[in-house]
């Protein structure tokens, strides 16, 4: 099958979302191309046994094109995939051919965002920018996403902290012990006394033989009740 039908099939099978099989297609046609020159020191040129430089000095444009233009799919199928460090991979070969191709440069400052890698992100955005107008309009956009991004992320952090701190607040705290003066600690005791006393108040019960001796209980509404013999 030749490297045009595979890179259509591919698009096609992208575009309904099966974007393994995209992935397939496209990397039967990158394998189906001549290999990069050695002079382009690529990993792809690695892999695929790149030709010596007096074998092949000159690459034919059309197979450059049809390689950047396979790499940079690649790329887009593996940012898809959330096979992030993959994507960077496929751009970097993409801009071995042409180092300033915007769409290589843009999914790269893009995939390394979404890897947190900030500093490396910012180097691919500031390339991005140099390459021209439309790359200088697309960093523009890829750093207001990431300022974005950041503000969700510090917002969810506020979120959870707020949750656990009003968490906390909820969470019922026993009673403070009154600390009251000495002389009216002195009081409560001793009305804590008298009532003790009060309690066990011995009372002769009339009806009992031999005059038993019952207590009382300290409440209004419930009769004495006479000791056991």
């Amino acid at each position: 099958m030749s490297k045009d039908l595979l890179k259509g099939q591919g698009k096609d099978k992208f575009a309904r979302g099966e974007v393994n099989e995209a992935v397939t297609c496209w990397l039967q046609a990158l394998d189906s191309i001549p290999p990069p020159p050695a002079g382009t020191r690529g990993l792809l040129g690695i892999l695929q046994g790149a030709a010596k430089p007096e074998e092949d000095e000159k690459e034919d444009g059309r197979v450059l094109k049809m390689r950047v233009a396979l790499l940079l799919n690649l790329a887009l199928a593996h940012m898809r995939l959330k096979k992030f460090r993959q994507a960077v991979g496929f751009c970097d070969e993409a801009l071995f051919d042409e180092p300033g191709n915007v769409k290589a440069l843009y999914r790269k400052a893009d995939a390394l965002g979404e890897l947190c890698d900030w500093h490396e992100a910012e180097e691919a955005a500031a390339k991005l920018q140099a390459s021209g107008e439309e790359g200088a309009k697309l960093a523009a956009q890829q750093r207001e996403e990431w300022r974005r991004r950041r503000r969700q992320a510090d917002g969810k952090q506020k979120k959870m902290w707020s949750a656990a701190l009003d968490k906390d607040k909820s969470t019922p705290q026993p009673p403070e012990e009154v600390k009251l003066p000495t002389k009216q600690k002195a009081e409560v005791a001793s009305a804590s006394g008298d009532r003790n006393l009060r309690k066990k108040t011995p009372f002769i019960d009339p009806g009992s033989r031999g005059g038993s001796l019952v207590y009382s209980k300290d409440s209004d509404d419930e009769p004495f009740r006479p000791a056991a013999d």
